[in-house]
């Protein structure tokens, strides 16, 4: 009975690991400071004033948060306009688009005027949703000491903010707020999806921002600038079949990390030609952390994997290009033979090939990536069109992924696009990839075993 519960909860864990979907990459991080600039900004905040204060903590900011992070400034209440309301309450300005100079956002943050008479906080929210593009991943502070004054809403834009198909979070900090007002503004990070944070002095105000910054970076790479290889021409695939992105013959290297089991999908046109496929590793590899969602680089040798699958168009995957160690080398020869897609070595000999049960074959898919295993986005890529001898004259079908090829996660039907813009698709499994049927096998071979060791144990 043991071993019976024994083999199906293995067999459980094998079918929700297939079932789960592939990780995303991780997308570029916006940040959008929005400055209250209203009068009461200059009251005082300790031994500083409260827009001395937050200009002070957004400077500091500015100097720890990861330099790839793109900084924008909206700032409100920052214009005079005496007994006009009107004016007053649509009084917001754009300081500072998206940017990595953030130099350049210190030293406009630093020249802000408290001076508003009304604070239209809602409106500055309203303002915002122009402010951040739709493929990133956008972060708003608030940063305020008081209601909204303008009869405004801003829970209600916070919500519509994040309702707008734009993917931002927004996190509110309230500068020594009354009770009321610490309501009202808890409701505006709860509805932007983030968190609101009380500071009653410059310290806990930078705190805050600290706690912020974790929050900001997280998905960030940590290996760029030195240590970075540009040996090819960077570049990013698609999240799937279908959002599989053109290649050509080149030389390449991603522009990001990849996790594990992390895939950027490419399609190569095949034409009457016939292509090596070269991957190299770098010599050092890259390690994933998933509490954090960083990548950090590691200087250990051992485990630098880089791989690339190479399938045809109805998604099988052929046969698996993969290099182990720093700095080392392999590849293959691909080409098309009408519903065939043939591989050797770069000589021609130990040819191999699959069908592909959709008809003719016009292209291949070449998947970046490793199950399992993080891949450094200074693996190299090499693309060659060549002049090669015959194969060998009796190559042996390929009636399962040969070399251990990488099964594949997303296997739906739909037909495939080719954007080097496009947005991660959704992977799907209406197809069992084939390494569940591997995983359900072992289950099969355990319970087979133990079944066995059972009986045997019987006899005795």
């Amino acid at each position: 009975f043991l071993v019976k519960k024994l083999a199906s909860v293995f067999l459980l864990f094998a079918v929700a690991l297939a079932l789960s979907p592939a990780p995303a990459a991780a997308a570029d991080s916006n940040v959008l400071i929005v400055f209250d600039a209203s009068a009461s900004m200059l009251e005082k905040f300790g031994s500083l004033t409260r827009v001395e204060a937050s200009k002070e903590a957004v400077t500091n900011f500015l100097s720890s948060v990861d330099p790839s992070v793109k900084i924008g400034l909206r700032a409100y209440g920052n214009n005079q306009y005496p007994g006009d309301k009107t004016k007053a309450c649509a009084d917001t300005t754009l300081l500072q688009t998206f940017t990595t100079d953030h130099a350049v956002i210190s030293s406009k943050t630093n020249a802000i005027q408290a001076v508003g008479t009304y604070t239209p906080t809602a409106y500055a929210l309203q303002r915002a949703a122009n402010d951040f593009p739709v493929d990133a991943r956008n972060t708003l502070i608030l940063l305020t000491d008081g209601k909204e004054t303008c009869d405004g809403n801003p829970a209600a834009a916070a919500a519509a903010l994040r309702a707008a198909g734009i993917a931002v979070t927004t996190y509110v900090i309230g500068l020594d707020v009354d009770a009321q007002t610490r309501i009202e503004l808890a409701g505006v990070a709860q509805a932007g999806g983030g968190s609101y944070f009380d500071a009653t002095d410059a310290a806990s105000l930078g705190q805050n921002l600290s706690t912020i910054t974790q929050k900001v970076e997280e998905g960030i790479d940590k290996t760029t600038g030195a240590d970075s290889t540009e040996r090819g021409t960077r570049i990013r695939g698609g999240n799937g079949f279908e959002t599989a992105v053109a290649i050509a013959p080149g030389v390449y290297q991603l522009d990001h990390h990849q996790r594990k089991s992390e895939f950027d999908y490419f399609k190569l046109p095949l034409g009457d030609d016939k292509f090596v496929i070269t991957v190299q590793n770098p010599d050092q590899k890259v390690e994933y952390n998933e509490k954090t969602n960083t990548f950090v680089a590691s200087n250990s040798i051992v485990g630098i994997t880089g791989g690339l699958t190479v399938a045809n168009p109805d998604r099988q995957n052929v046969v698996l290009i993969t290099a182990v160690g720093a700095q080392a080398i392999h590849n293959r020869m691909i080409w098309k033979d009408a519903d065939l897609l043939r591989y050797a070595d770069p000589d021609g000999k130990n040819s191999n090939y699959r069908k592909n049960t959709t008809g003719p074959i016009e292209f291949a898919y070449l998947k970046i990536g490793l199950i399992g295993l993080p891949q450094h986005k200074d693996t190299v890529i090499t693309i060659e069109k060549v002049a090669t001898p015959a194969p060998d004259s009796t190559p042996t079908p390929t009636s399962t992924a040969p070399e251990i090829a990488q099964p594949d996660t997303n296997t739906t039907a739909a037909a495939p696009q080719a954007s080097p813009t496009a947005q991660p698709a959704s992977s799907t499994t209406a197809n069992l990839p084939g390494w569940l049927w591997i995983a359900i096998a072992a289950a099969v071979v355990v319970v087979i075993v133990i079944s066995l060791l059972v009986g045997r144990a019987s006899k005795k």
